[in-house]
């Protein structure tokens, strides 16, 4: 046989070899595509969904939390049960990421805003018709730390995981944060268009803690609290209006 038949089969050999390889490969990348198009479809959808149940001053955190790197569940509007079972309480926004669970407290105000972790009551100041307008109200951050401590509970019942809570207070971009006082390590405050990129910075000192099954199964308890139906929502204000009196008649 001569040389060049020889050099030609043992060519038409190794292509023969080759082919269930590039094959192979070729139908990993098609599968790896596909999962791609299907999770960006996906967020996609989300983000069209929340922001059109947002309330006025949300859209840009949503929008922000959106842009958040690598697989992720957002959900909004989430009436959770109380421990005590009499009523409910509202978390604007949660964020299921692989490092933790991010319970954000959104917050829709003007003006110069003045705080402390450990102080109960926050300075709002603004200016009117050249005149300073200054309002105290009660601390966003033990605020949220009601809304975790209701989820935990909740999330416990249903999963013996260790779940990591970090508490998320966002200002519209009306306000100004001028001085706020934070030591805790599971706490983040900042306006809404800073809140993506100190979110990665959070991220990249966090460990990952959920695989991506448990994040969908952490999603798929939370998604029936997500914008409930009316008689929720009314049970919820009548319970708030409840507490808000008993809490006037104490400080009376």
């Amino acid at each position: 046989m001569s040389a060049m038949i020889q050099d030609y089969l043992a060519g038409r050999t190794t292509v023969l070899l080759l082919l269930p390889i590039v094959f192979g490969i070729l139908i990993i990348s098609v599968i790896i595509i596909k999962r791609m198009m299907k999770r960006k479809a996906f967020q996609r959808e989300q983000l069209r969904r929340l922001l059109q149940i947002g309330k006025q001053g949300e859209e840009d955190t949503i929008y922000q939390l959106s842009r958040v790197r690598g697989p992720k569940y957002i959900l909004h509007n989430l009436y959770v049960p109380l421990n005590n079972g009499a009523g409910t309480t509202e978390i604007d926004m949660i964020l299921i990421h692989k490092t933790g669970i991010f319970v954000i407290e959104n917050k829709n105000y003007a003006g110069w805003i003045y705080g402390d972790e450990s102080e109960s009551r926050w300075l709002q100041v603004q200016t009117k018709d050249g005149k300073r307008w200054e309002k105290l109200f009660y601390s966003p951050i033990r605020q949220n730390q009601n809304h975790i401590r209701n989820l935990k509970h909740f999330l416990e019942e249903a999963f013996d995981w260790d779940i990591p809570y970090c508490s998320v207070i966002v200002f519209n971009d009306k306000a100004k944060l001028k001085r706020i006082r934070i030591t805790s390590e599971e706490l983040l405050v900042s306006e809404s268009r800073k809140i993506k990129r100190r979110l990665h910075k959070k991220m990249r000192r966090m460990k990952r803690v959920f695989g991506k099954r448990q994040m969908a199964a952490l999603y798929q308890r939370l998604a029936p609290l997500e914008n409930p139906g009316k008689r929720v929502k009314r049970q919820h204000e009548k319970y708030v209006s409840q507490a808000g009196a008993r809490h006037r008649h104490f400080m009376h």
